[in-house]
């Protein structure tokens, strides 16, 4: 069964992907917080946040990991991360979670859509998170999902976009109504790879 320790130590030898040019790109940061189901129930949590539908906002209403992009007094990406989810969600990360590795850089753009943006998700560990406190504005709902139930096909499903005005269909999983796609989705999908054969 995976545990958190065992998750640590498959991405302990993952070799993450970087950018071409990433370093000449704006930077933002996820942090992408596994925790050993509480109760004994057995199997790894993932923290997803539901942002607040906003006017504007290209990730308006989305399913997504805590995060967004670096402030000049971070420190670095790890520092850009735990400052975020404090913000987003009130957990700290500092206090309660323990960094384990990364994932592949991805590319978005900035919310003008002018300037590509590289973001990180860094990977934690987590003890607790049972009282979470969605900042309001920003953060819908804050809710940990199974990663097992996101390795079957019971929540599988297309998800309908247009792009520059072209309808696509995306990969996505459906959870209690909810909806996991794009970057997020590249980004489970690879924690899911990492932790196939564990």
């Amino acid at each position: 069964m995976l545990t958190t320790s065992v998750l640590a130590t498959a991405l302990s030898r993952h070799r993450p992907k970087r950018l071409w040019g990433e370093a000449r790109m704006a930077r933002a940061a996820v942090a992408v917080i596994a925790r050993d189901a509480p109760g004994g129930a057995g199997g790894v949590e993932l923290l997803f946040i539901e942002r607040v539908v906003r006017p504007g906002d290209p990730w308006s209403g989305n399913m997504a990991f805590p995060g967004g992009r670096a402030h000049a007094e971070d420190a670095d990406i790890v520092a850009t991360a735990v400052r975020e989810t404090h913000e987003e969600v009130g957990f700290d990360l500092g206090v309660h979670g323990e960094r384990v590795g990364r994932l592949s850089t991805v590319l978005a753009m900035t919310h003008s859509g002018r300037r590509p943006m590289a973001v990180h998700p860094v990977v934690f560990t987590a003890r607790g998170g049972d009282a979470l406190t969605p900042a309001p504005g920003e953060v819908a709902h804050a809710l940990w999902i199974p990663l097992a139930a996101l390795r079957g096909e019971g929540h599988r499903e297309r998800h309908a976009h247009r792009v520059l005005g072209v309808p696509w269909r995306f990969p996505a999983w459906r959870w209690e109504g909810r909806t996991i796609w794009g970057l997020t989705h590249r980004m489970v999908s690879e924690l899911l790879r990492v932790t196939a054969r564990v």
